[in-house]
C-alpha cells in the first residue's frame, strides 16, 4: 500500500512522472479530516519513500488535487474549503528536491476575489521546466475559466492575479471543465462552454508568452454543426511537435434522442517553430 493508513478512506488518486521519479497525490480522510498527500518513488516504482502531508495550514477540507514534476520540482494544486466550509478556493504546493520537503504552507492562487467568497473547482496543472500554469472554473456569477502561472517554480504568481480565460462570453453563460496542456512558454488551454446554447460547446485559447498575455480570442473547436448543437463535453488536450491535439464527445449524429452515441473528433493546430525560448506568433490552422 503506498497511501492511506487502515481504517481511512482515499479518493481521487493522481500520478505523474519524471524520467525514473514516480509521484503519487490523493485526497486523504484519515483522522476525519479530507488533507492531500503524497508518497513518491525514486527507482520507478520499485520502492516509495512514504507518505507526506502536504497542507498542513489547511483547516478545511481538501478535495481535487493534481500533480505535476519537472527537473525535480514537483507541483501540487488542490482545492480547500479553508475561509469558507462551503466554498473552494485553488492553493498550490511545491518541493524543490524531489518531494523530500514541502513548503509549509500551501498558497491560495485564485486571488481575483476575496477568499471563500467565489467557489472554484476543477483544478487542472501543467508545468514545464520552471513554468507553472493552473486553471479552473470559477463561480462568478455564472461559472467561468480562470488561469494563473508562475515563471519560477510556484515561487510567485501573476502580479493582478487569475486571469479569465472565456472573457468574450456573456456574464450569465456557463464555462465549466478546463484542460490545458504545456511546452515550454507555449500555453493551450480547451474547455466545456454554454454561451452559444446549454447544449454546450467547446472552446479554446492559447497563450506563447508562459500566460503573460493572451492575445488571441476564444476558438470554438466543434465546428462542422451549427454552434450549440451538440452538447459537447468532455475537451481533452495533448502536445507533440509543434501540434496541439484536441479530442471530445459529442452527439451531433443523434442529437435530440435520448439513447444519443457519442461522436469523437480530433484537431490538430500547426505552430511555427520556435525562436530561442519562445514561440513566434505563429497562426493557428485546426483541420479536423
Amino acid at each position: 500500500m503506498i497511501g492511506g493508513v487502515a481504517g481511512s478512506t482515499v479518493a481521487d488518486p493522481q500520478i505523474c512522472v519524471d524520467g525514473p521519479d514516480v509521484y503519487v497525490v490523493w485526497q486523504d480522510g484519515r483522522n476525519q479530516a479530507q488533507k492531500i498527500y503524497v508518497n513518491r518513488s525514486l527507482n520507478s516504482g520499485a520502492s516509495w519513500l512514504g507518505q507526506t502531508w502536504i497542507n498542513p495550514g489547511g483547516t478545511g477540507t481538501a478535495s481535487e488535487p493534481r500533480i505535476g514534476a519537472t527537473v525535480g520540482w514537483v507541483s501540487v494544486v488542490c482545492i480547500e474549503r479553508r475561509a469558507n466550509p462551503n466554498v473552494g478556493d485553488v492553493y498550490f504546493n511545491f518541493s524543490p528536491d524531489l518531494g523530500a520537503t514541502w513548503q509549509p504552507d500551501d498558497v491560495r492562487i485564485d486571488t481575483q476575489s476575496p477568499g471563500g467568497s467565489a467557489d472554484s473547482r476543477t483544478p487542472r496543472l501543467a508545468v514545464t521546466w520552471n513554468n507553472v500554469y493552473v486553471t479552473w472554473a470559477e463561480q462568478v456569477g455564472a461559472w467561468k475559466i480562470h488561469y494563473n502561472s508562475s515563471q519560477v517554480a510556484g515561487q510567485t504568481w501573476l502580479p493582478n492575479g487569475a486571469v479569465q480565460l472565456d472573457s468574450s462570453s456573456p456574464s450569465h453563460s456557463l464555462s465549466k471543465d478546463p484542460t490545458s496542456v504545456t511546452s515550454g512558454w507555449e500555453v493551450f488551454v480547451a474547455w466545456v462552454d454554454e454561451r452559444n446554447s446549454s447544449t454546450r460547446d467547446i472552446y479554446f485559447r492559447r497563450s506563447l508568452d508562459g500566460g503573460t498575455t493572451w492575445p488571441h480570442s476564444e476558438t470554438r473547436l466543434d465546428t462542422g454543426v451549427p454552434a450549440g448543437h451538440s452538447r459537447s463535453e468532455d475537451p481533452q488536450l495533448a502536445f507533440s511537435d509543434s501540434s496541439v491535439y484536441a479530442v471530445w464527445n459529442d452527439q451531433r449524429t443523434y442529437y435530440g434522442r435520448p439513447d444519443s452515441n457519442l461522436n469523437f473528433q480530433a484537431v490538430v493546430i500547426q505552430l511555427t517553430p520556435y525562436i530561442g525560448t519562445q514561440a513566434s506568433n505563429g497562426v493557428a490552422t485546426w483541420v479536423g
